[in-house]
This record gives C-alpha cells, structure tokens and sequence, in this order.
C-alpha cells in the first residue's frame, strides 16, 4: 500500500510541479511589474507566448551540428528530471531514493552546460558572448553550490534530499549557523543562475518554445529547493493520505508565493548588475557553512 501511494504521490508531484511553473513565471513577471511601478502583464502571458511559438515556423542555422538540434529538448529534459527529483508537497516519492543534493546539483550545471555548447555551435556573434559569460558566471557559481551542498551533507549526514528535510523538519541538524549559510549561499546561486544571460538567440519556433518551458522548470526547481530547505514545514509523507497531501499542497503553494515575491523584488531592483560581487558572497558563506559543518558547531 506504501509503495501505492509513493506512486501516487510523484504522480502528483510531476502534475503539479508542470502546472505550477507556467504559473510562477507569470506571478514574478507581474509582481516585478508592480514592484517596478509598471504597467502590470498577465499571469497568462508567457503561456499566450510560448503558444505562439509553437505556431511559428523553426528556423535553423545552416550546417547546425546535432547538439544544436537537440539542445531545447534535452535541456527541457534535464530541467524536469531535476524538478521531478525535488520534494514539493510530500516526502517518500518513488524518487525519494534518487533524490540526492550532488545529483541536483549536477543536474543544474549540465542543463548550463547544454545551452553553452549550442550557443558556441550556432556560431554568432551574440550567442558567443551570452555563452562567453554564462560560462564565466558558472566558473564563479560551482563552487558556492559545492560548498553549501557539502556542508549540508555533513550535517545531515548524507546527501540524501528527502533525509535532509526530514532531519531540519524535525530539528536533528546539529547546527543551525552553517545550515542557514548554506541555504542562504545556495539562493544567492539561484537567484544568479537565473541571471544568466539567455543563450536562446539562435533559437525560434517550437525550439525557443521548449527552451522557454525548460526555463521555467528550472527556475520552479531553484524555489522548490530553497524554499523545501528554508522552511520544509507543512510538508507530508507519502503515506499520510490525502489530508495530509492537501496541507502539504497549501504549505508548497505559500512558499512558492514567498518565493516569487523575492524573485520579484530582486529584478524590480536591478541587482542583476552585481551579480558577480553576489557570488563572491555565497563562495563565502559556503565556505563557512563548510568550516562550521566540519567542526561542528555554531559560532559562540
């Protein structure tokens, strides 16, 4: 019966993570326009835009090599493999066993990296420099995650997603400092991540539709991980039933809208600019969040 509502659970979980991006996306774009004191879009907007794309034509570079070819869907595979392995509402998913932090952290390199290399193929001008500097920002970017996703590790004694949030939902993480540092370095590598410079130019029709899909799945598995790690409270087992799925749905739900608020006034502010120093300062704080795992215990 167990095994049953596991299944049923990430069953769930898959349907509601897809739902919810498009979703978020346009909650950001109207929060920001708000923050910003513009005219505000629609929720439904980048739906309406990726439709339209679909409908347009797909226009590709002459003599475009195979990884051009198959960037938008493996990148768009990528990003719902990393968000199908994130918790959102509920513990114990059929995933739950794969559902490790390294992995997760592999998975939002290489759907970089995929990106980079077909923006390199393509062989232009402009998508040479947006790869150019995703790359550069990357470089700055990997160890930050690195030193959050160990420190993490040692505290919870492994790097298992679901034992992580099982342990901080139960207070059993031996220190409080270095995992708020890790958190708070792995946001600011989200939020960085998300600045990236697009490296879609090359792209139109169906392929910049899917890209833009991939996009959005992965900006939902940024806030889906931070926020689980930030405040996993609410959150059910998969064998709770549907209460308890239902409580844990509204506890994802609000933190998805805590997110987007944040998302929101970090772009209306235009920080985007610094994001360089910003890394400087999760590299930082990883590094501490490390030392303090090490050690064991909070600064006195």
């Amino acid at each position: 019966m167990s095994v049953l509502l596991s299944i049923v659970t990430q069953l769930l979980h898959m349907a509601a993570v897809v739902l919810a991006a498009p979703v978020l996306a346009g909650v950001v774009a109207v929060l920001t326009d708000r923050i910003a004191g513009r005219v505000p879009s629609t929720v439904t907007r980048s739906w309406r835009q990726i439709a339209h794309l679909f409908r347009k034509q797909t226009i590709r570079m002459p003599g475009a090599s195979p990884v051009t070819r198959f960037a938008p869907l493996l990148s768009v595979a990528v990003a719902a493999w990393t968000v199908f392995l994130i918790p959102s509402f509920a513990l114990g998913m059929v995933s739950a066993p794969l559902s490790d932090i390294v992995v997760i952290a592999a998975l939002f390199a290489f759907g970089r990296v995929v990106l980079m290399l077909a923006a390199m193929d393509a062989g232009t001008g402009a998508a040479a420099v947006a790869a150019t500097e995703t790359a550069s920002l990357a470089v700055a970017a990997k160890p930050a995650l690195l030193l959050a996703v160990f420190a993490l590790a040692l505290l919870a004694g492994g790097s298992n997603l679901d034992a992580i949030l099982a342990a901080k939902m139960e207070g059993l993480l031996p220190s409080s400092a270095a995992t708020g540092l890790a958190i708070a370095a792995l946001a600011i590598v989200g939020w960085v991540d998300r600045e990236c410079p697009p490296a879609d130019a090359t792209f139109s029709g169906a392929d910049l539709a899917v890209l833009r899909i991939a996009e959005q799945l992965r900006i939902l598995a940024w806030c889906d991980l931070i926020g689980a790690l930030a405040l996993p409270f609410g959150m059910a087992l998969a064998d709770a039933g549907p209460v308890s799925w239902g409580i844990g749905l509204l506890a994802w739900i609000g933190r998805l809208l805590m997110a987007a608020l944040v998302l929101a006034a970090v772009r209306a502010s235009g920080a985007s600019d610094r994001a360089r120093t910003a890394l400087t300062l999760a590299l930082a704080l990883g590094g501490i969040a490390a030392m303090l795992a090490l050690t064991g215990g909070d600064p006195t």
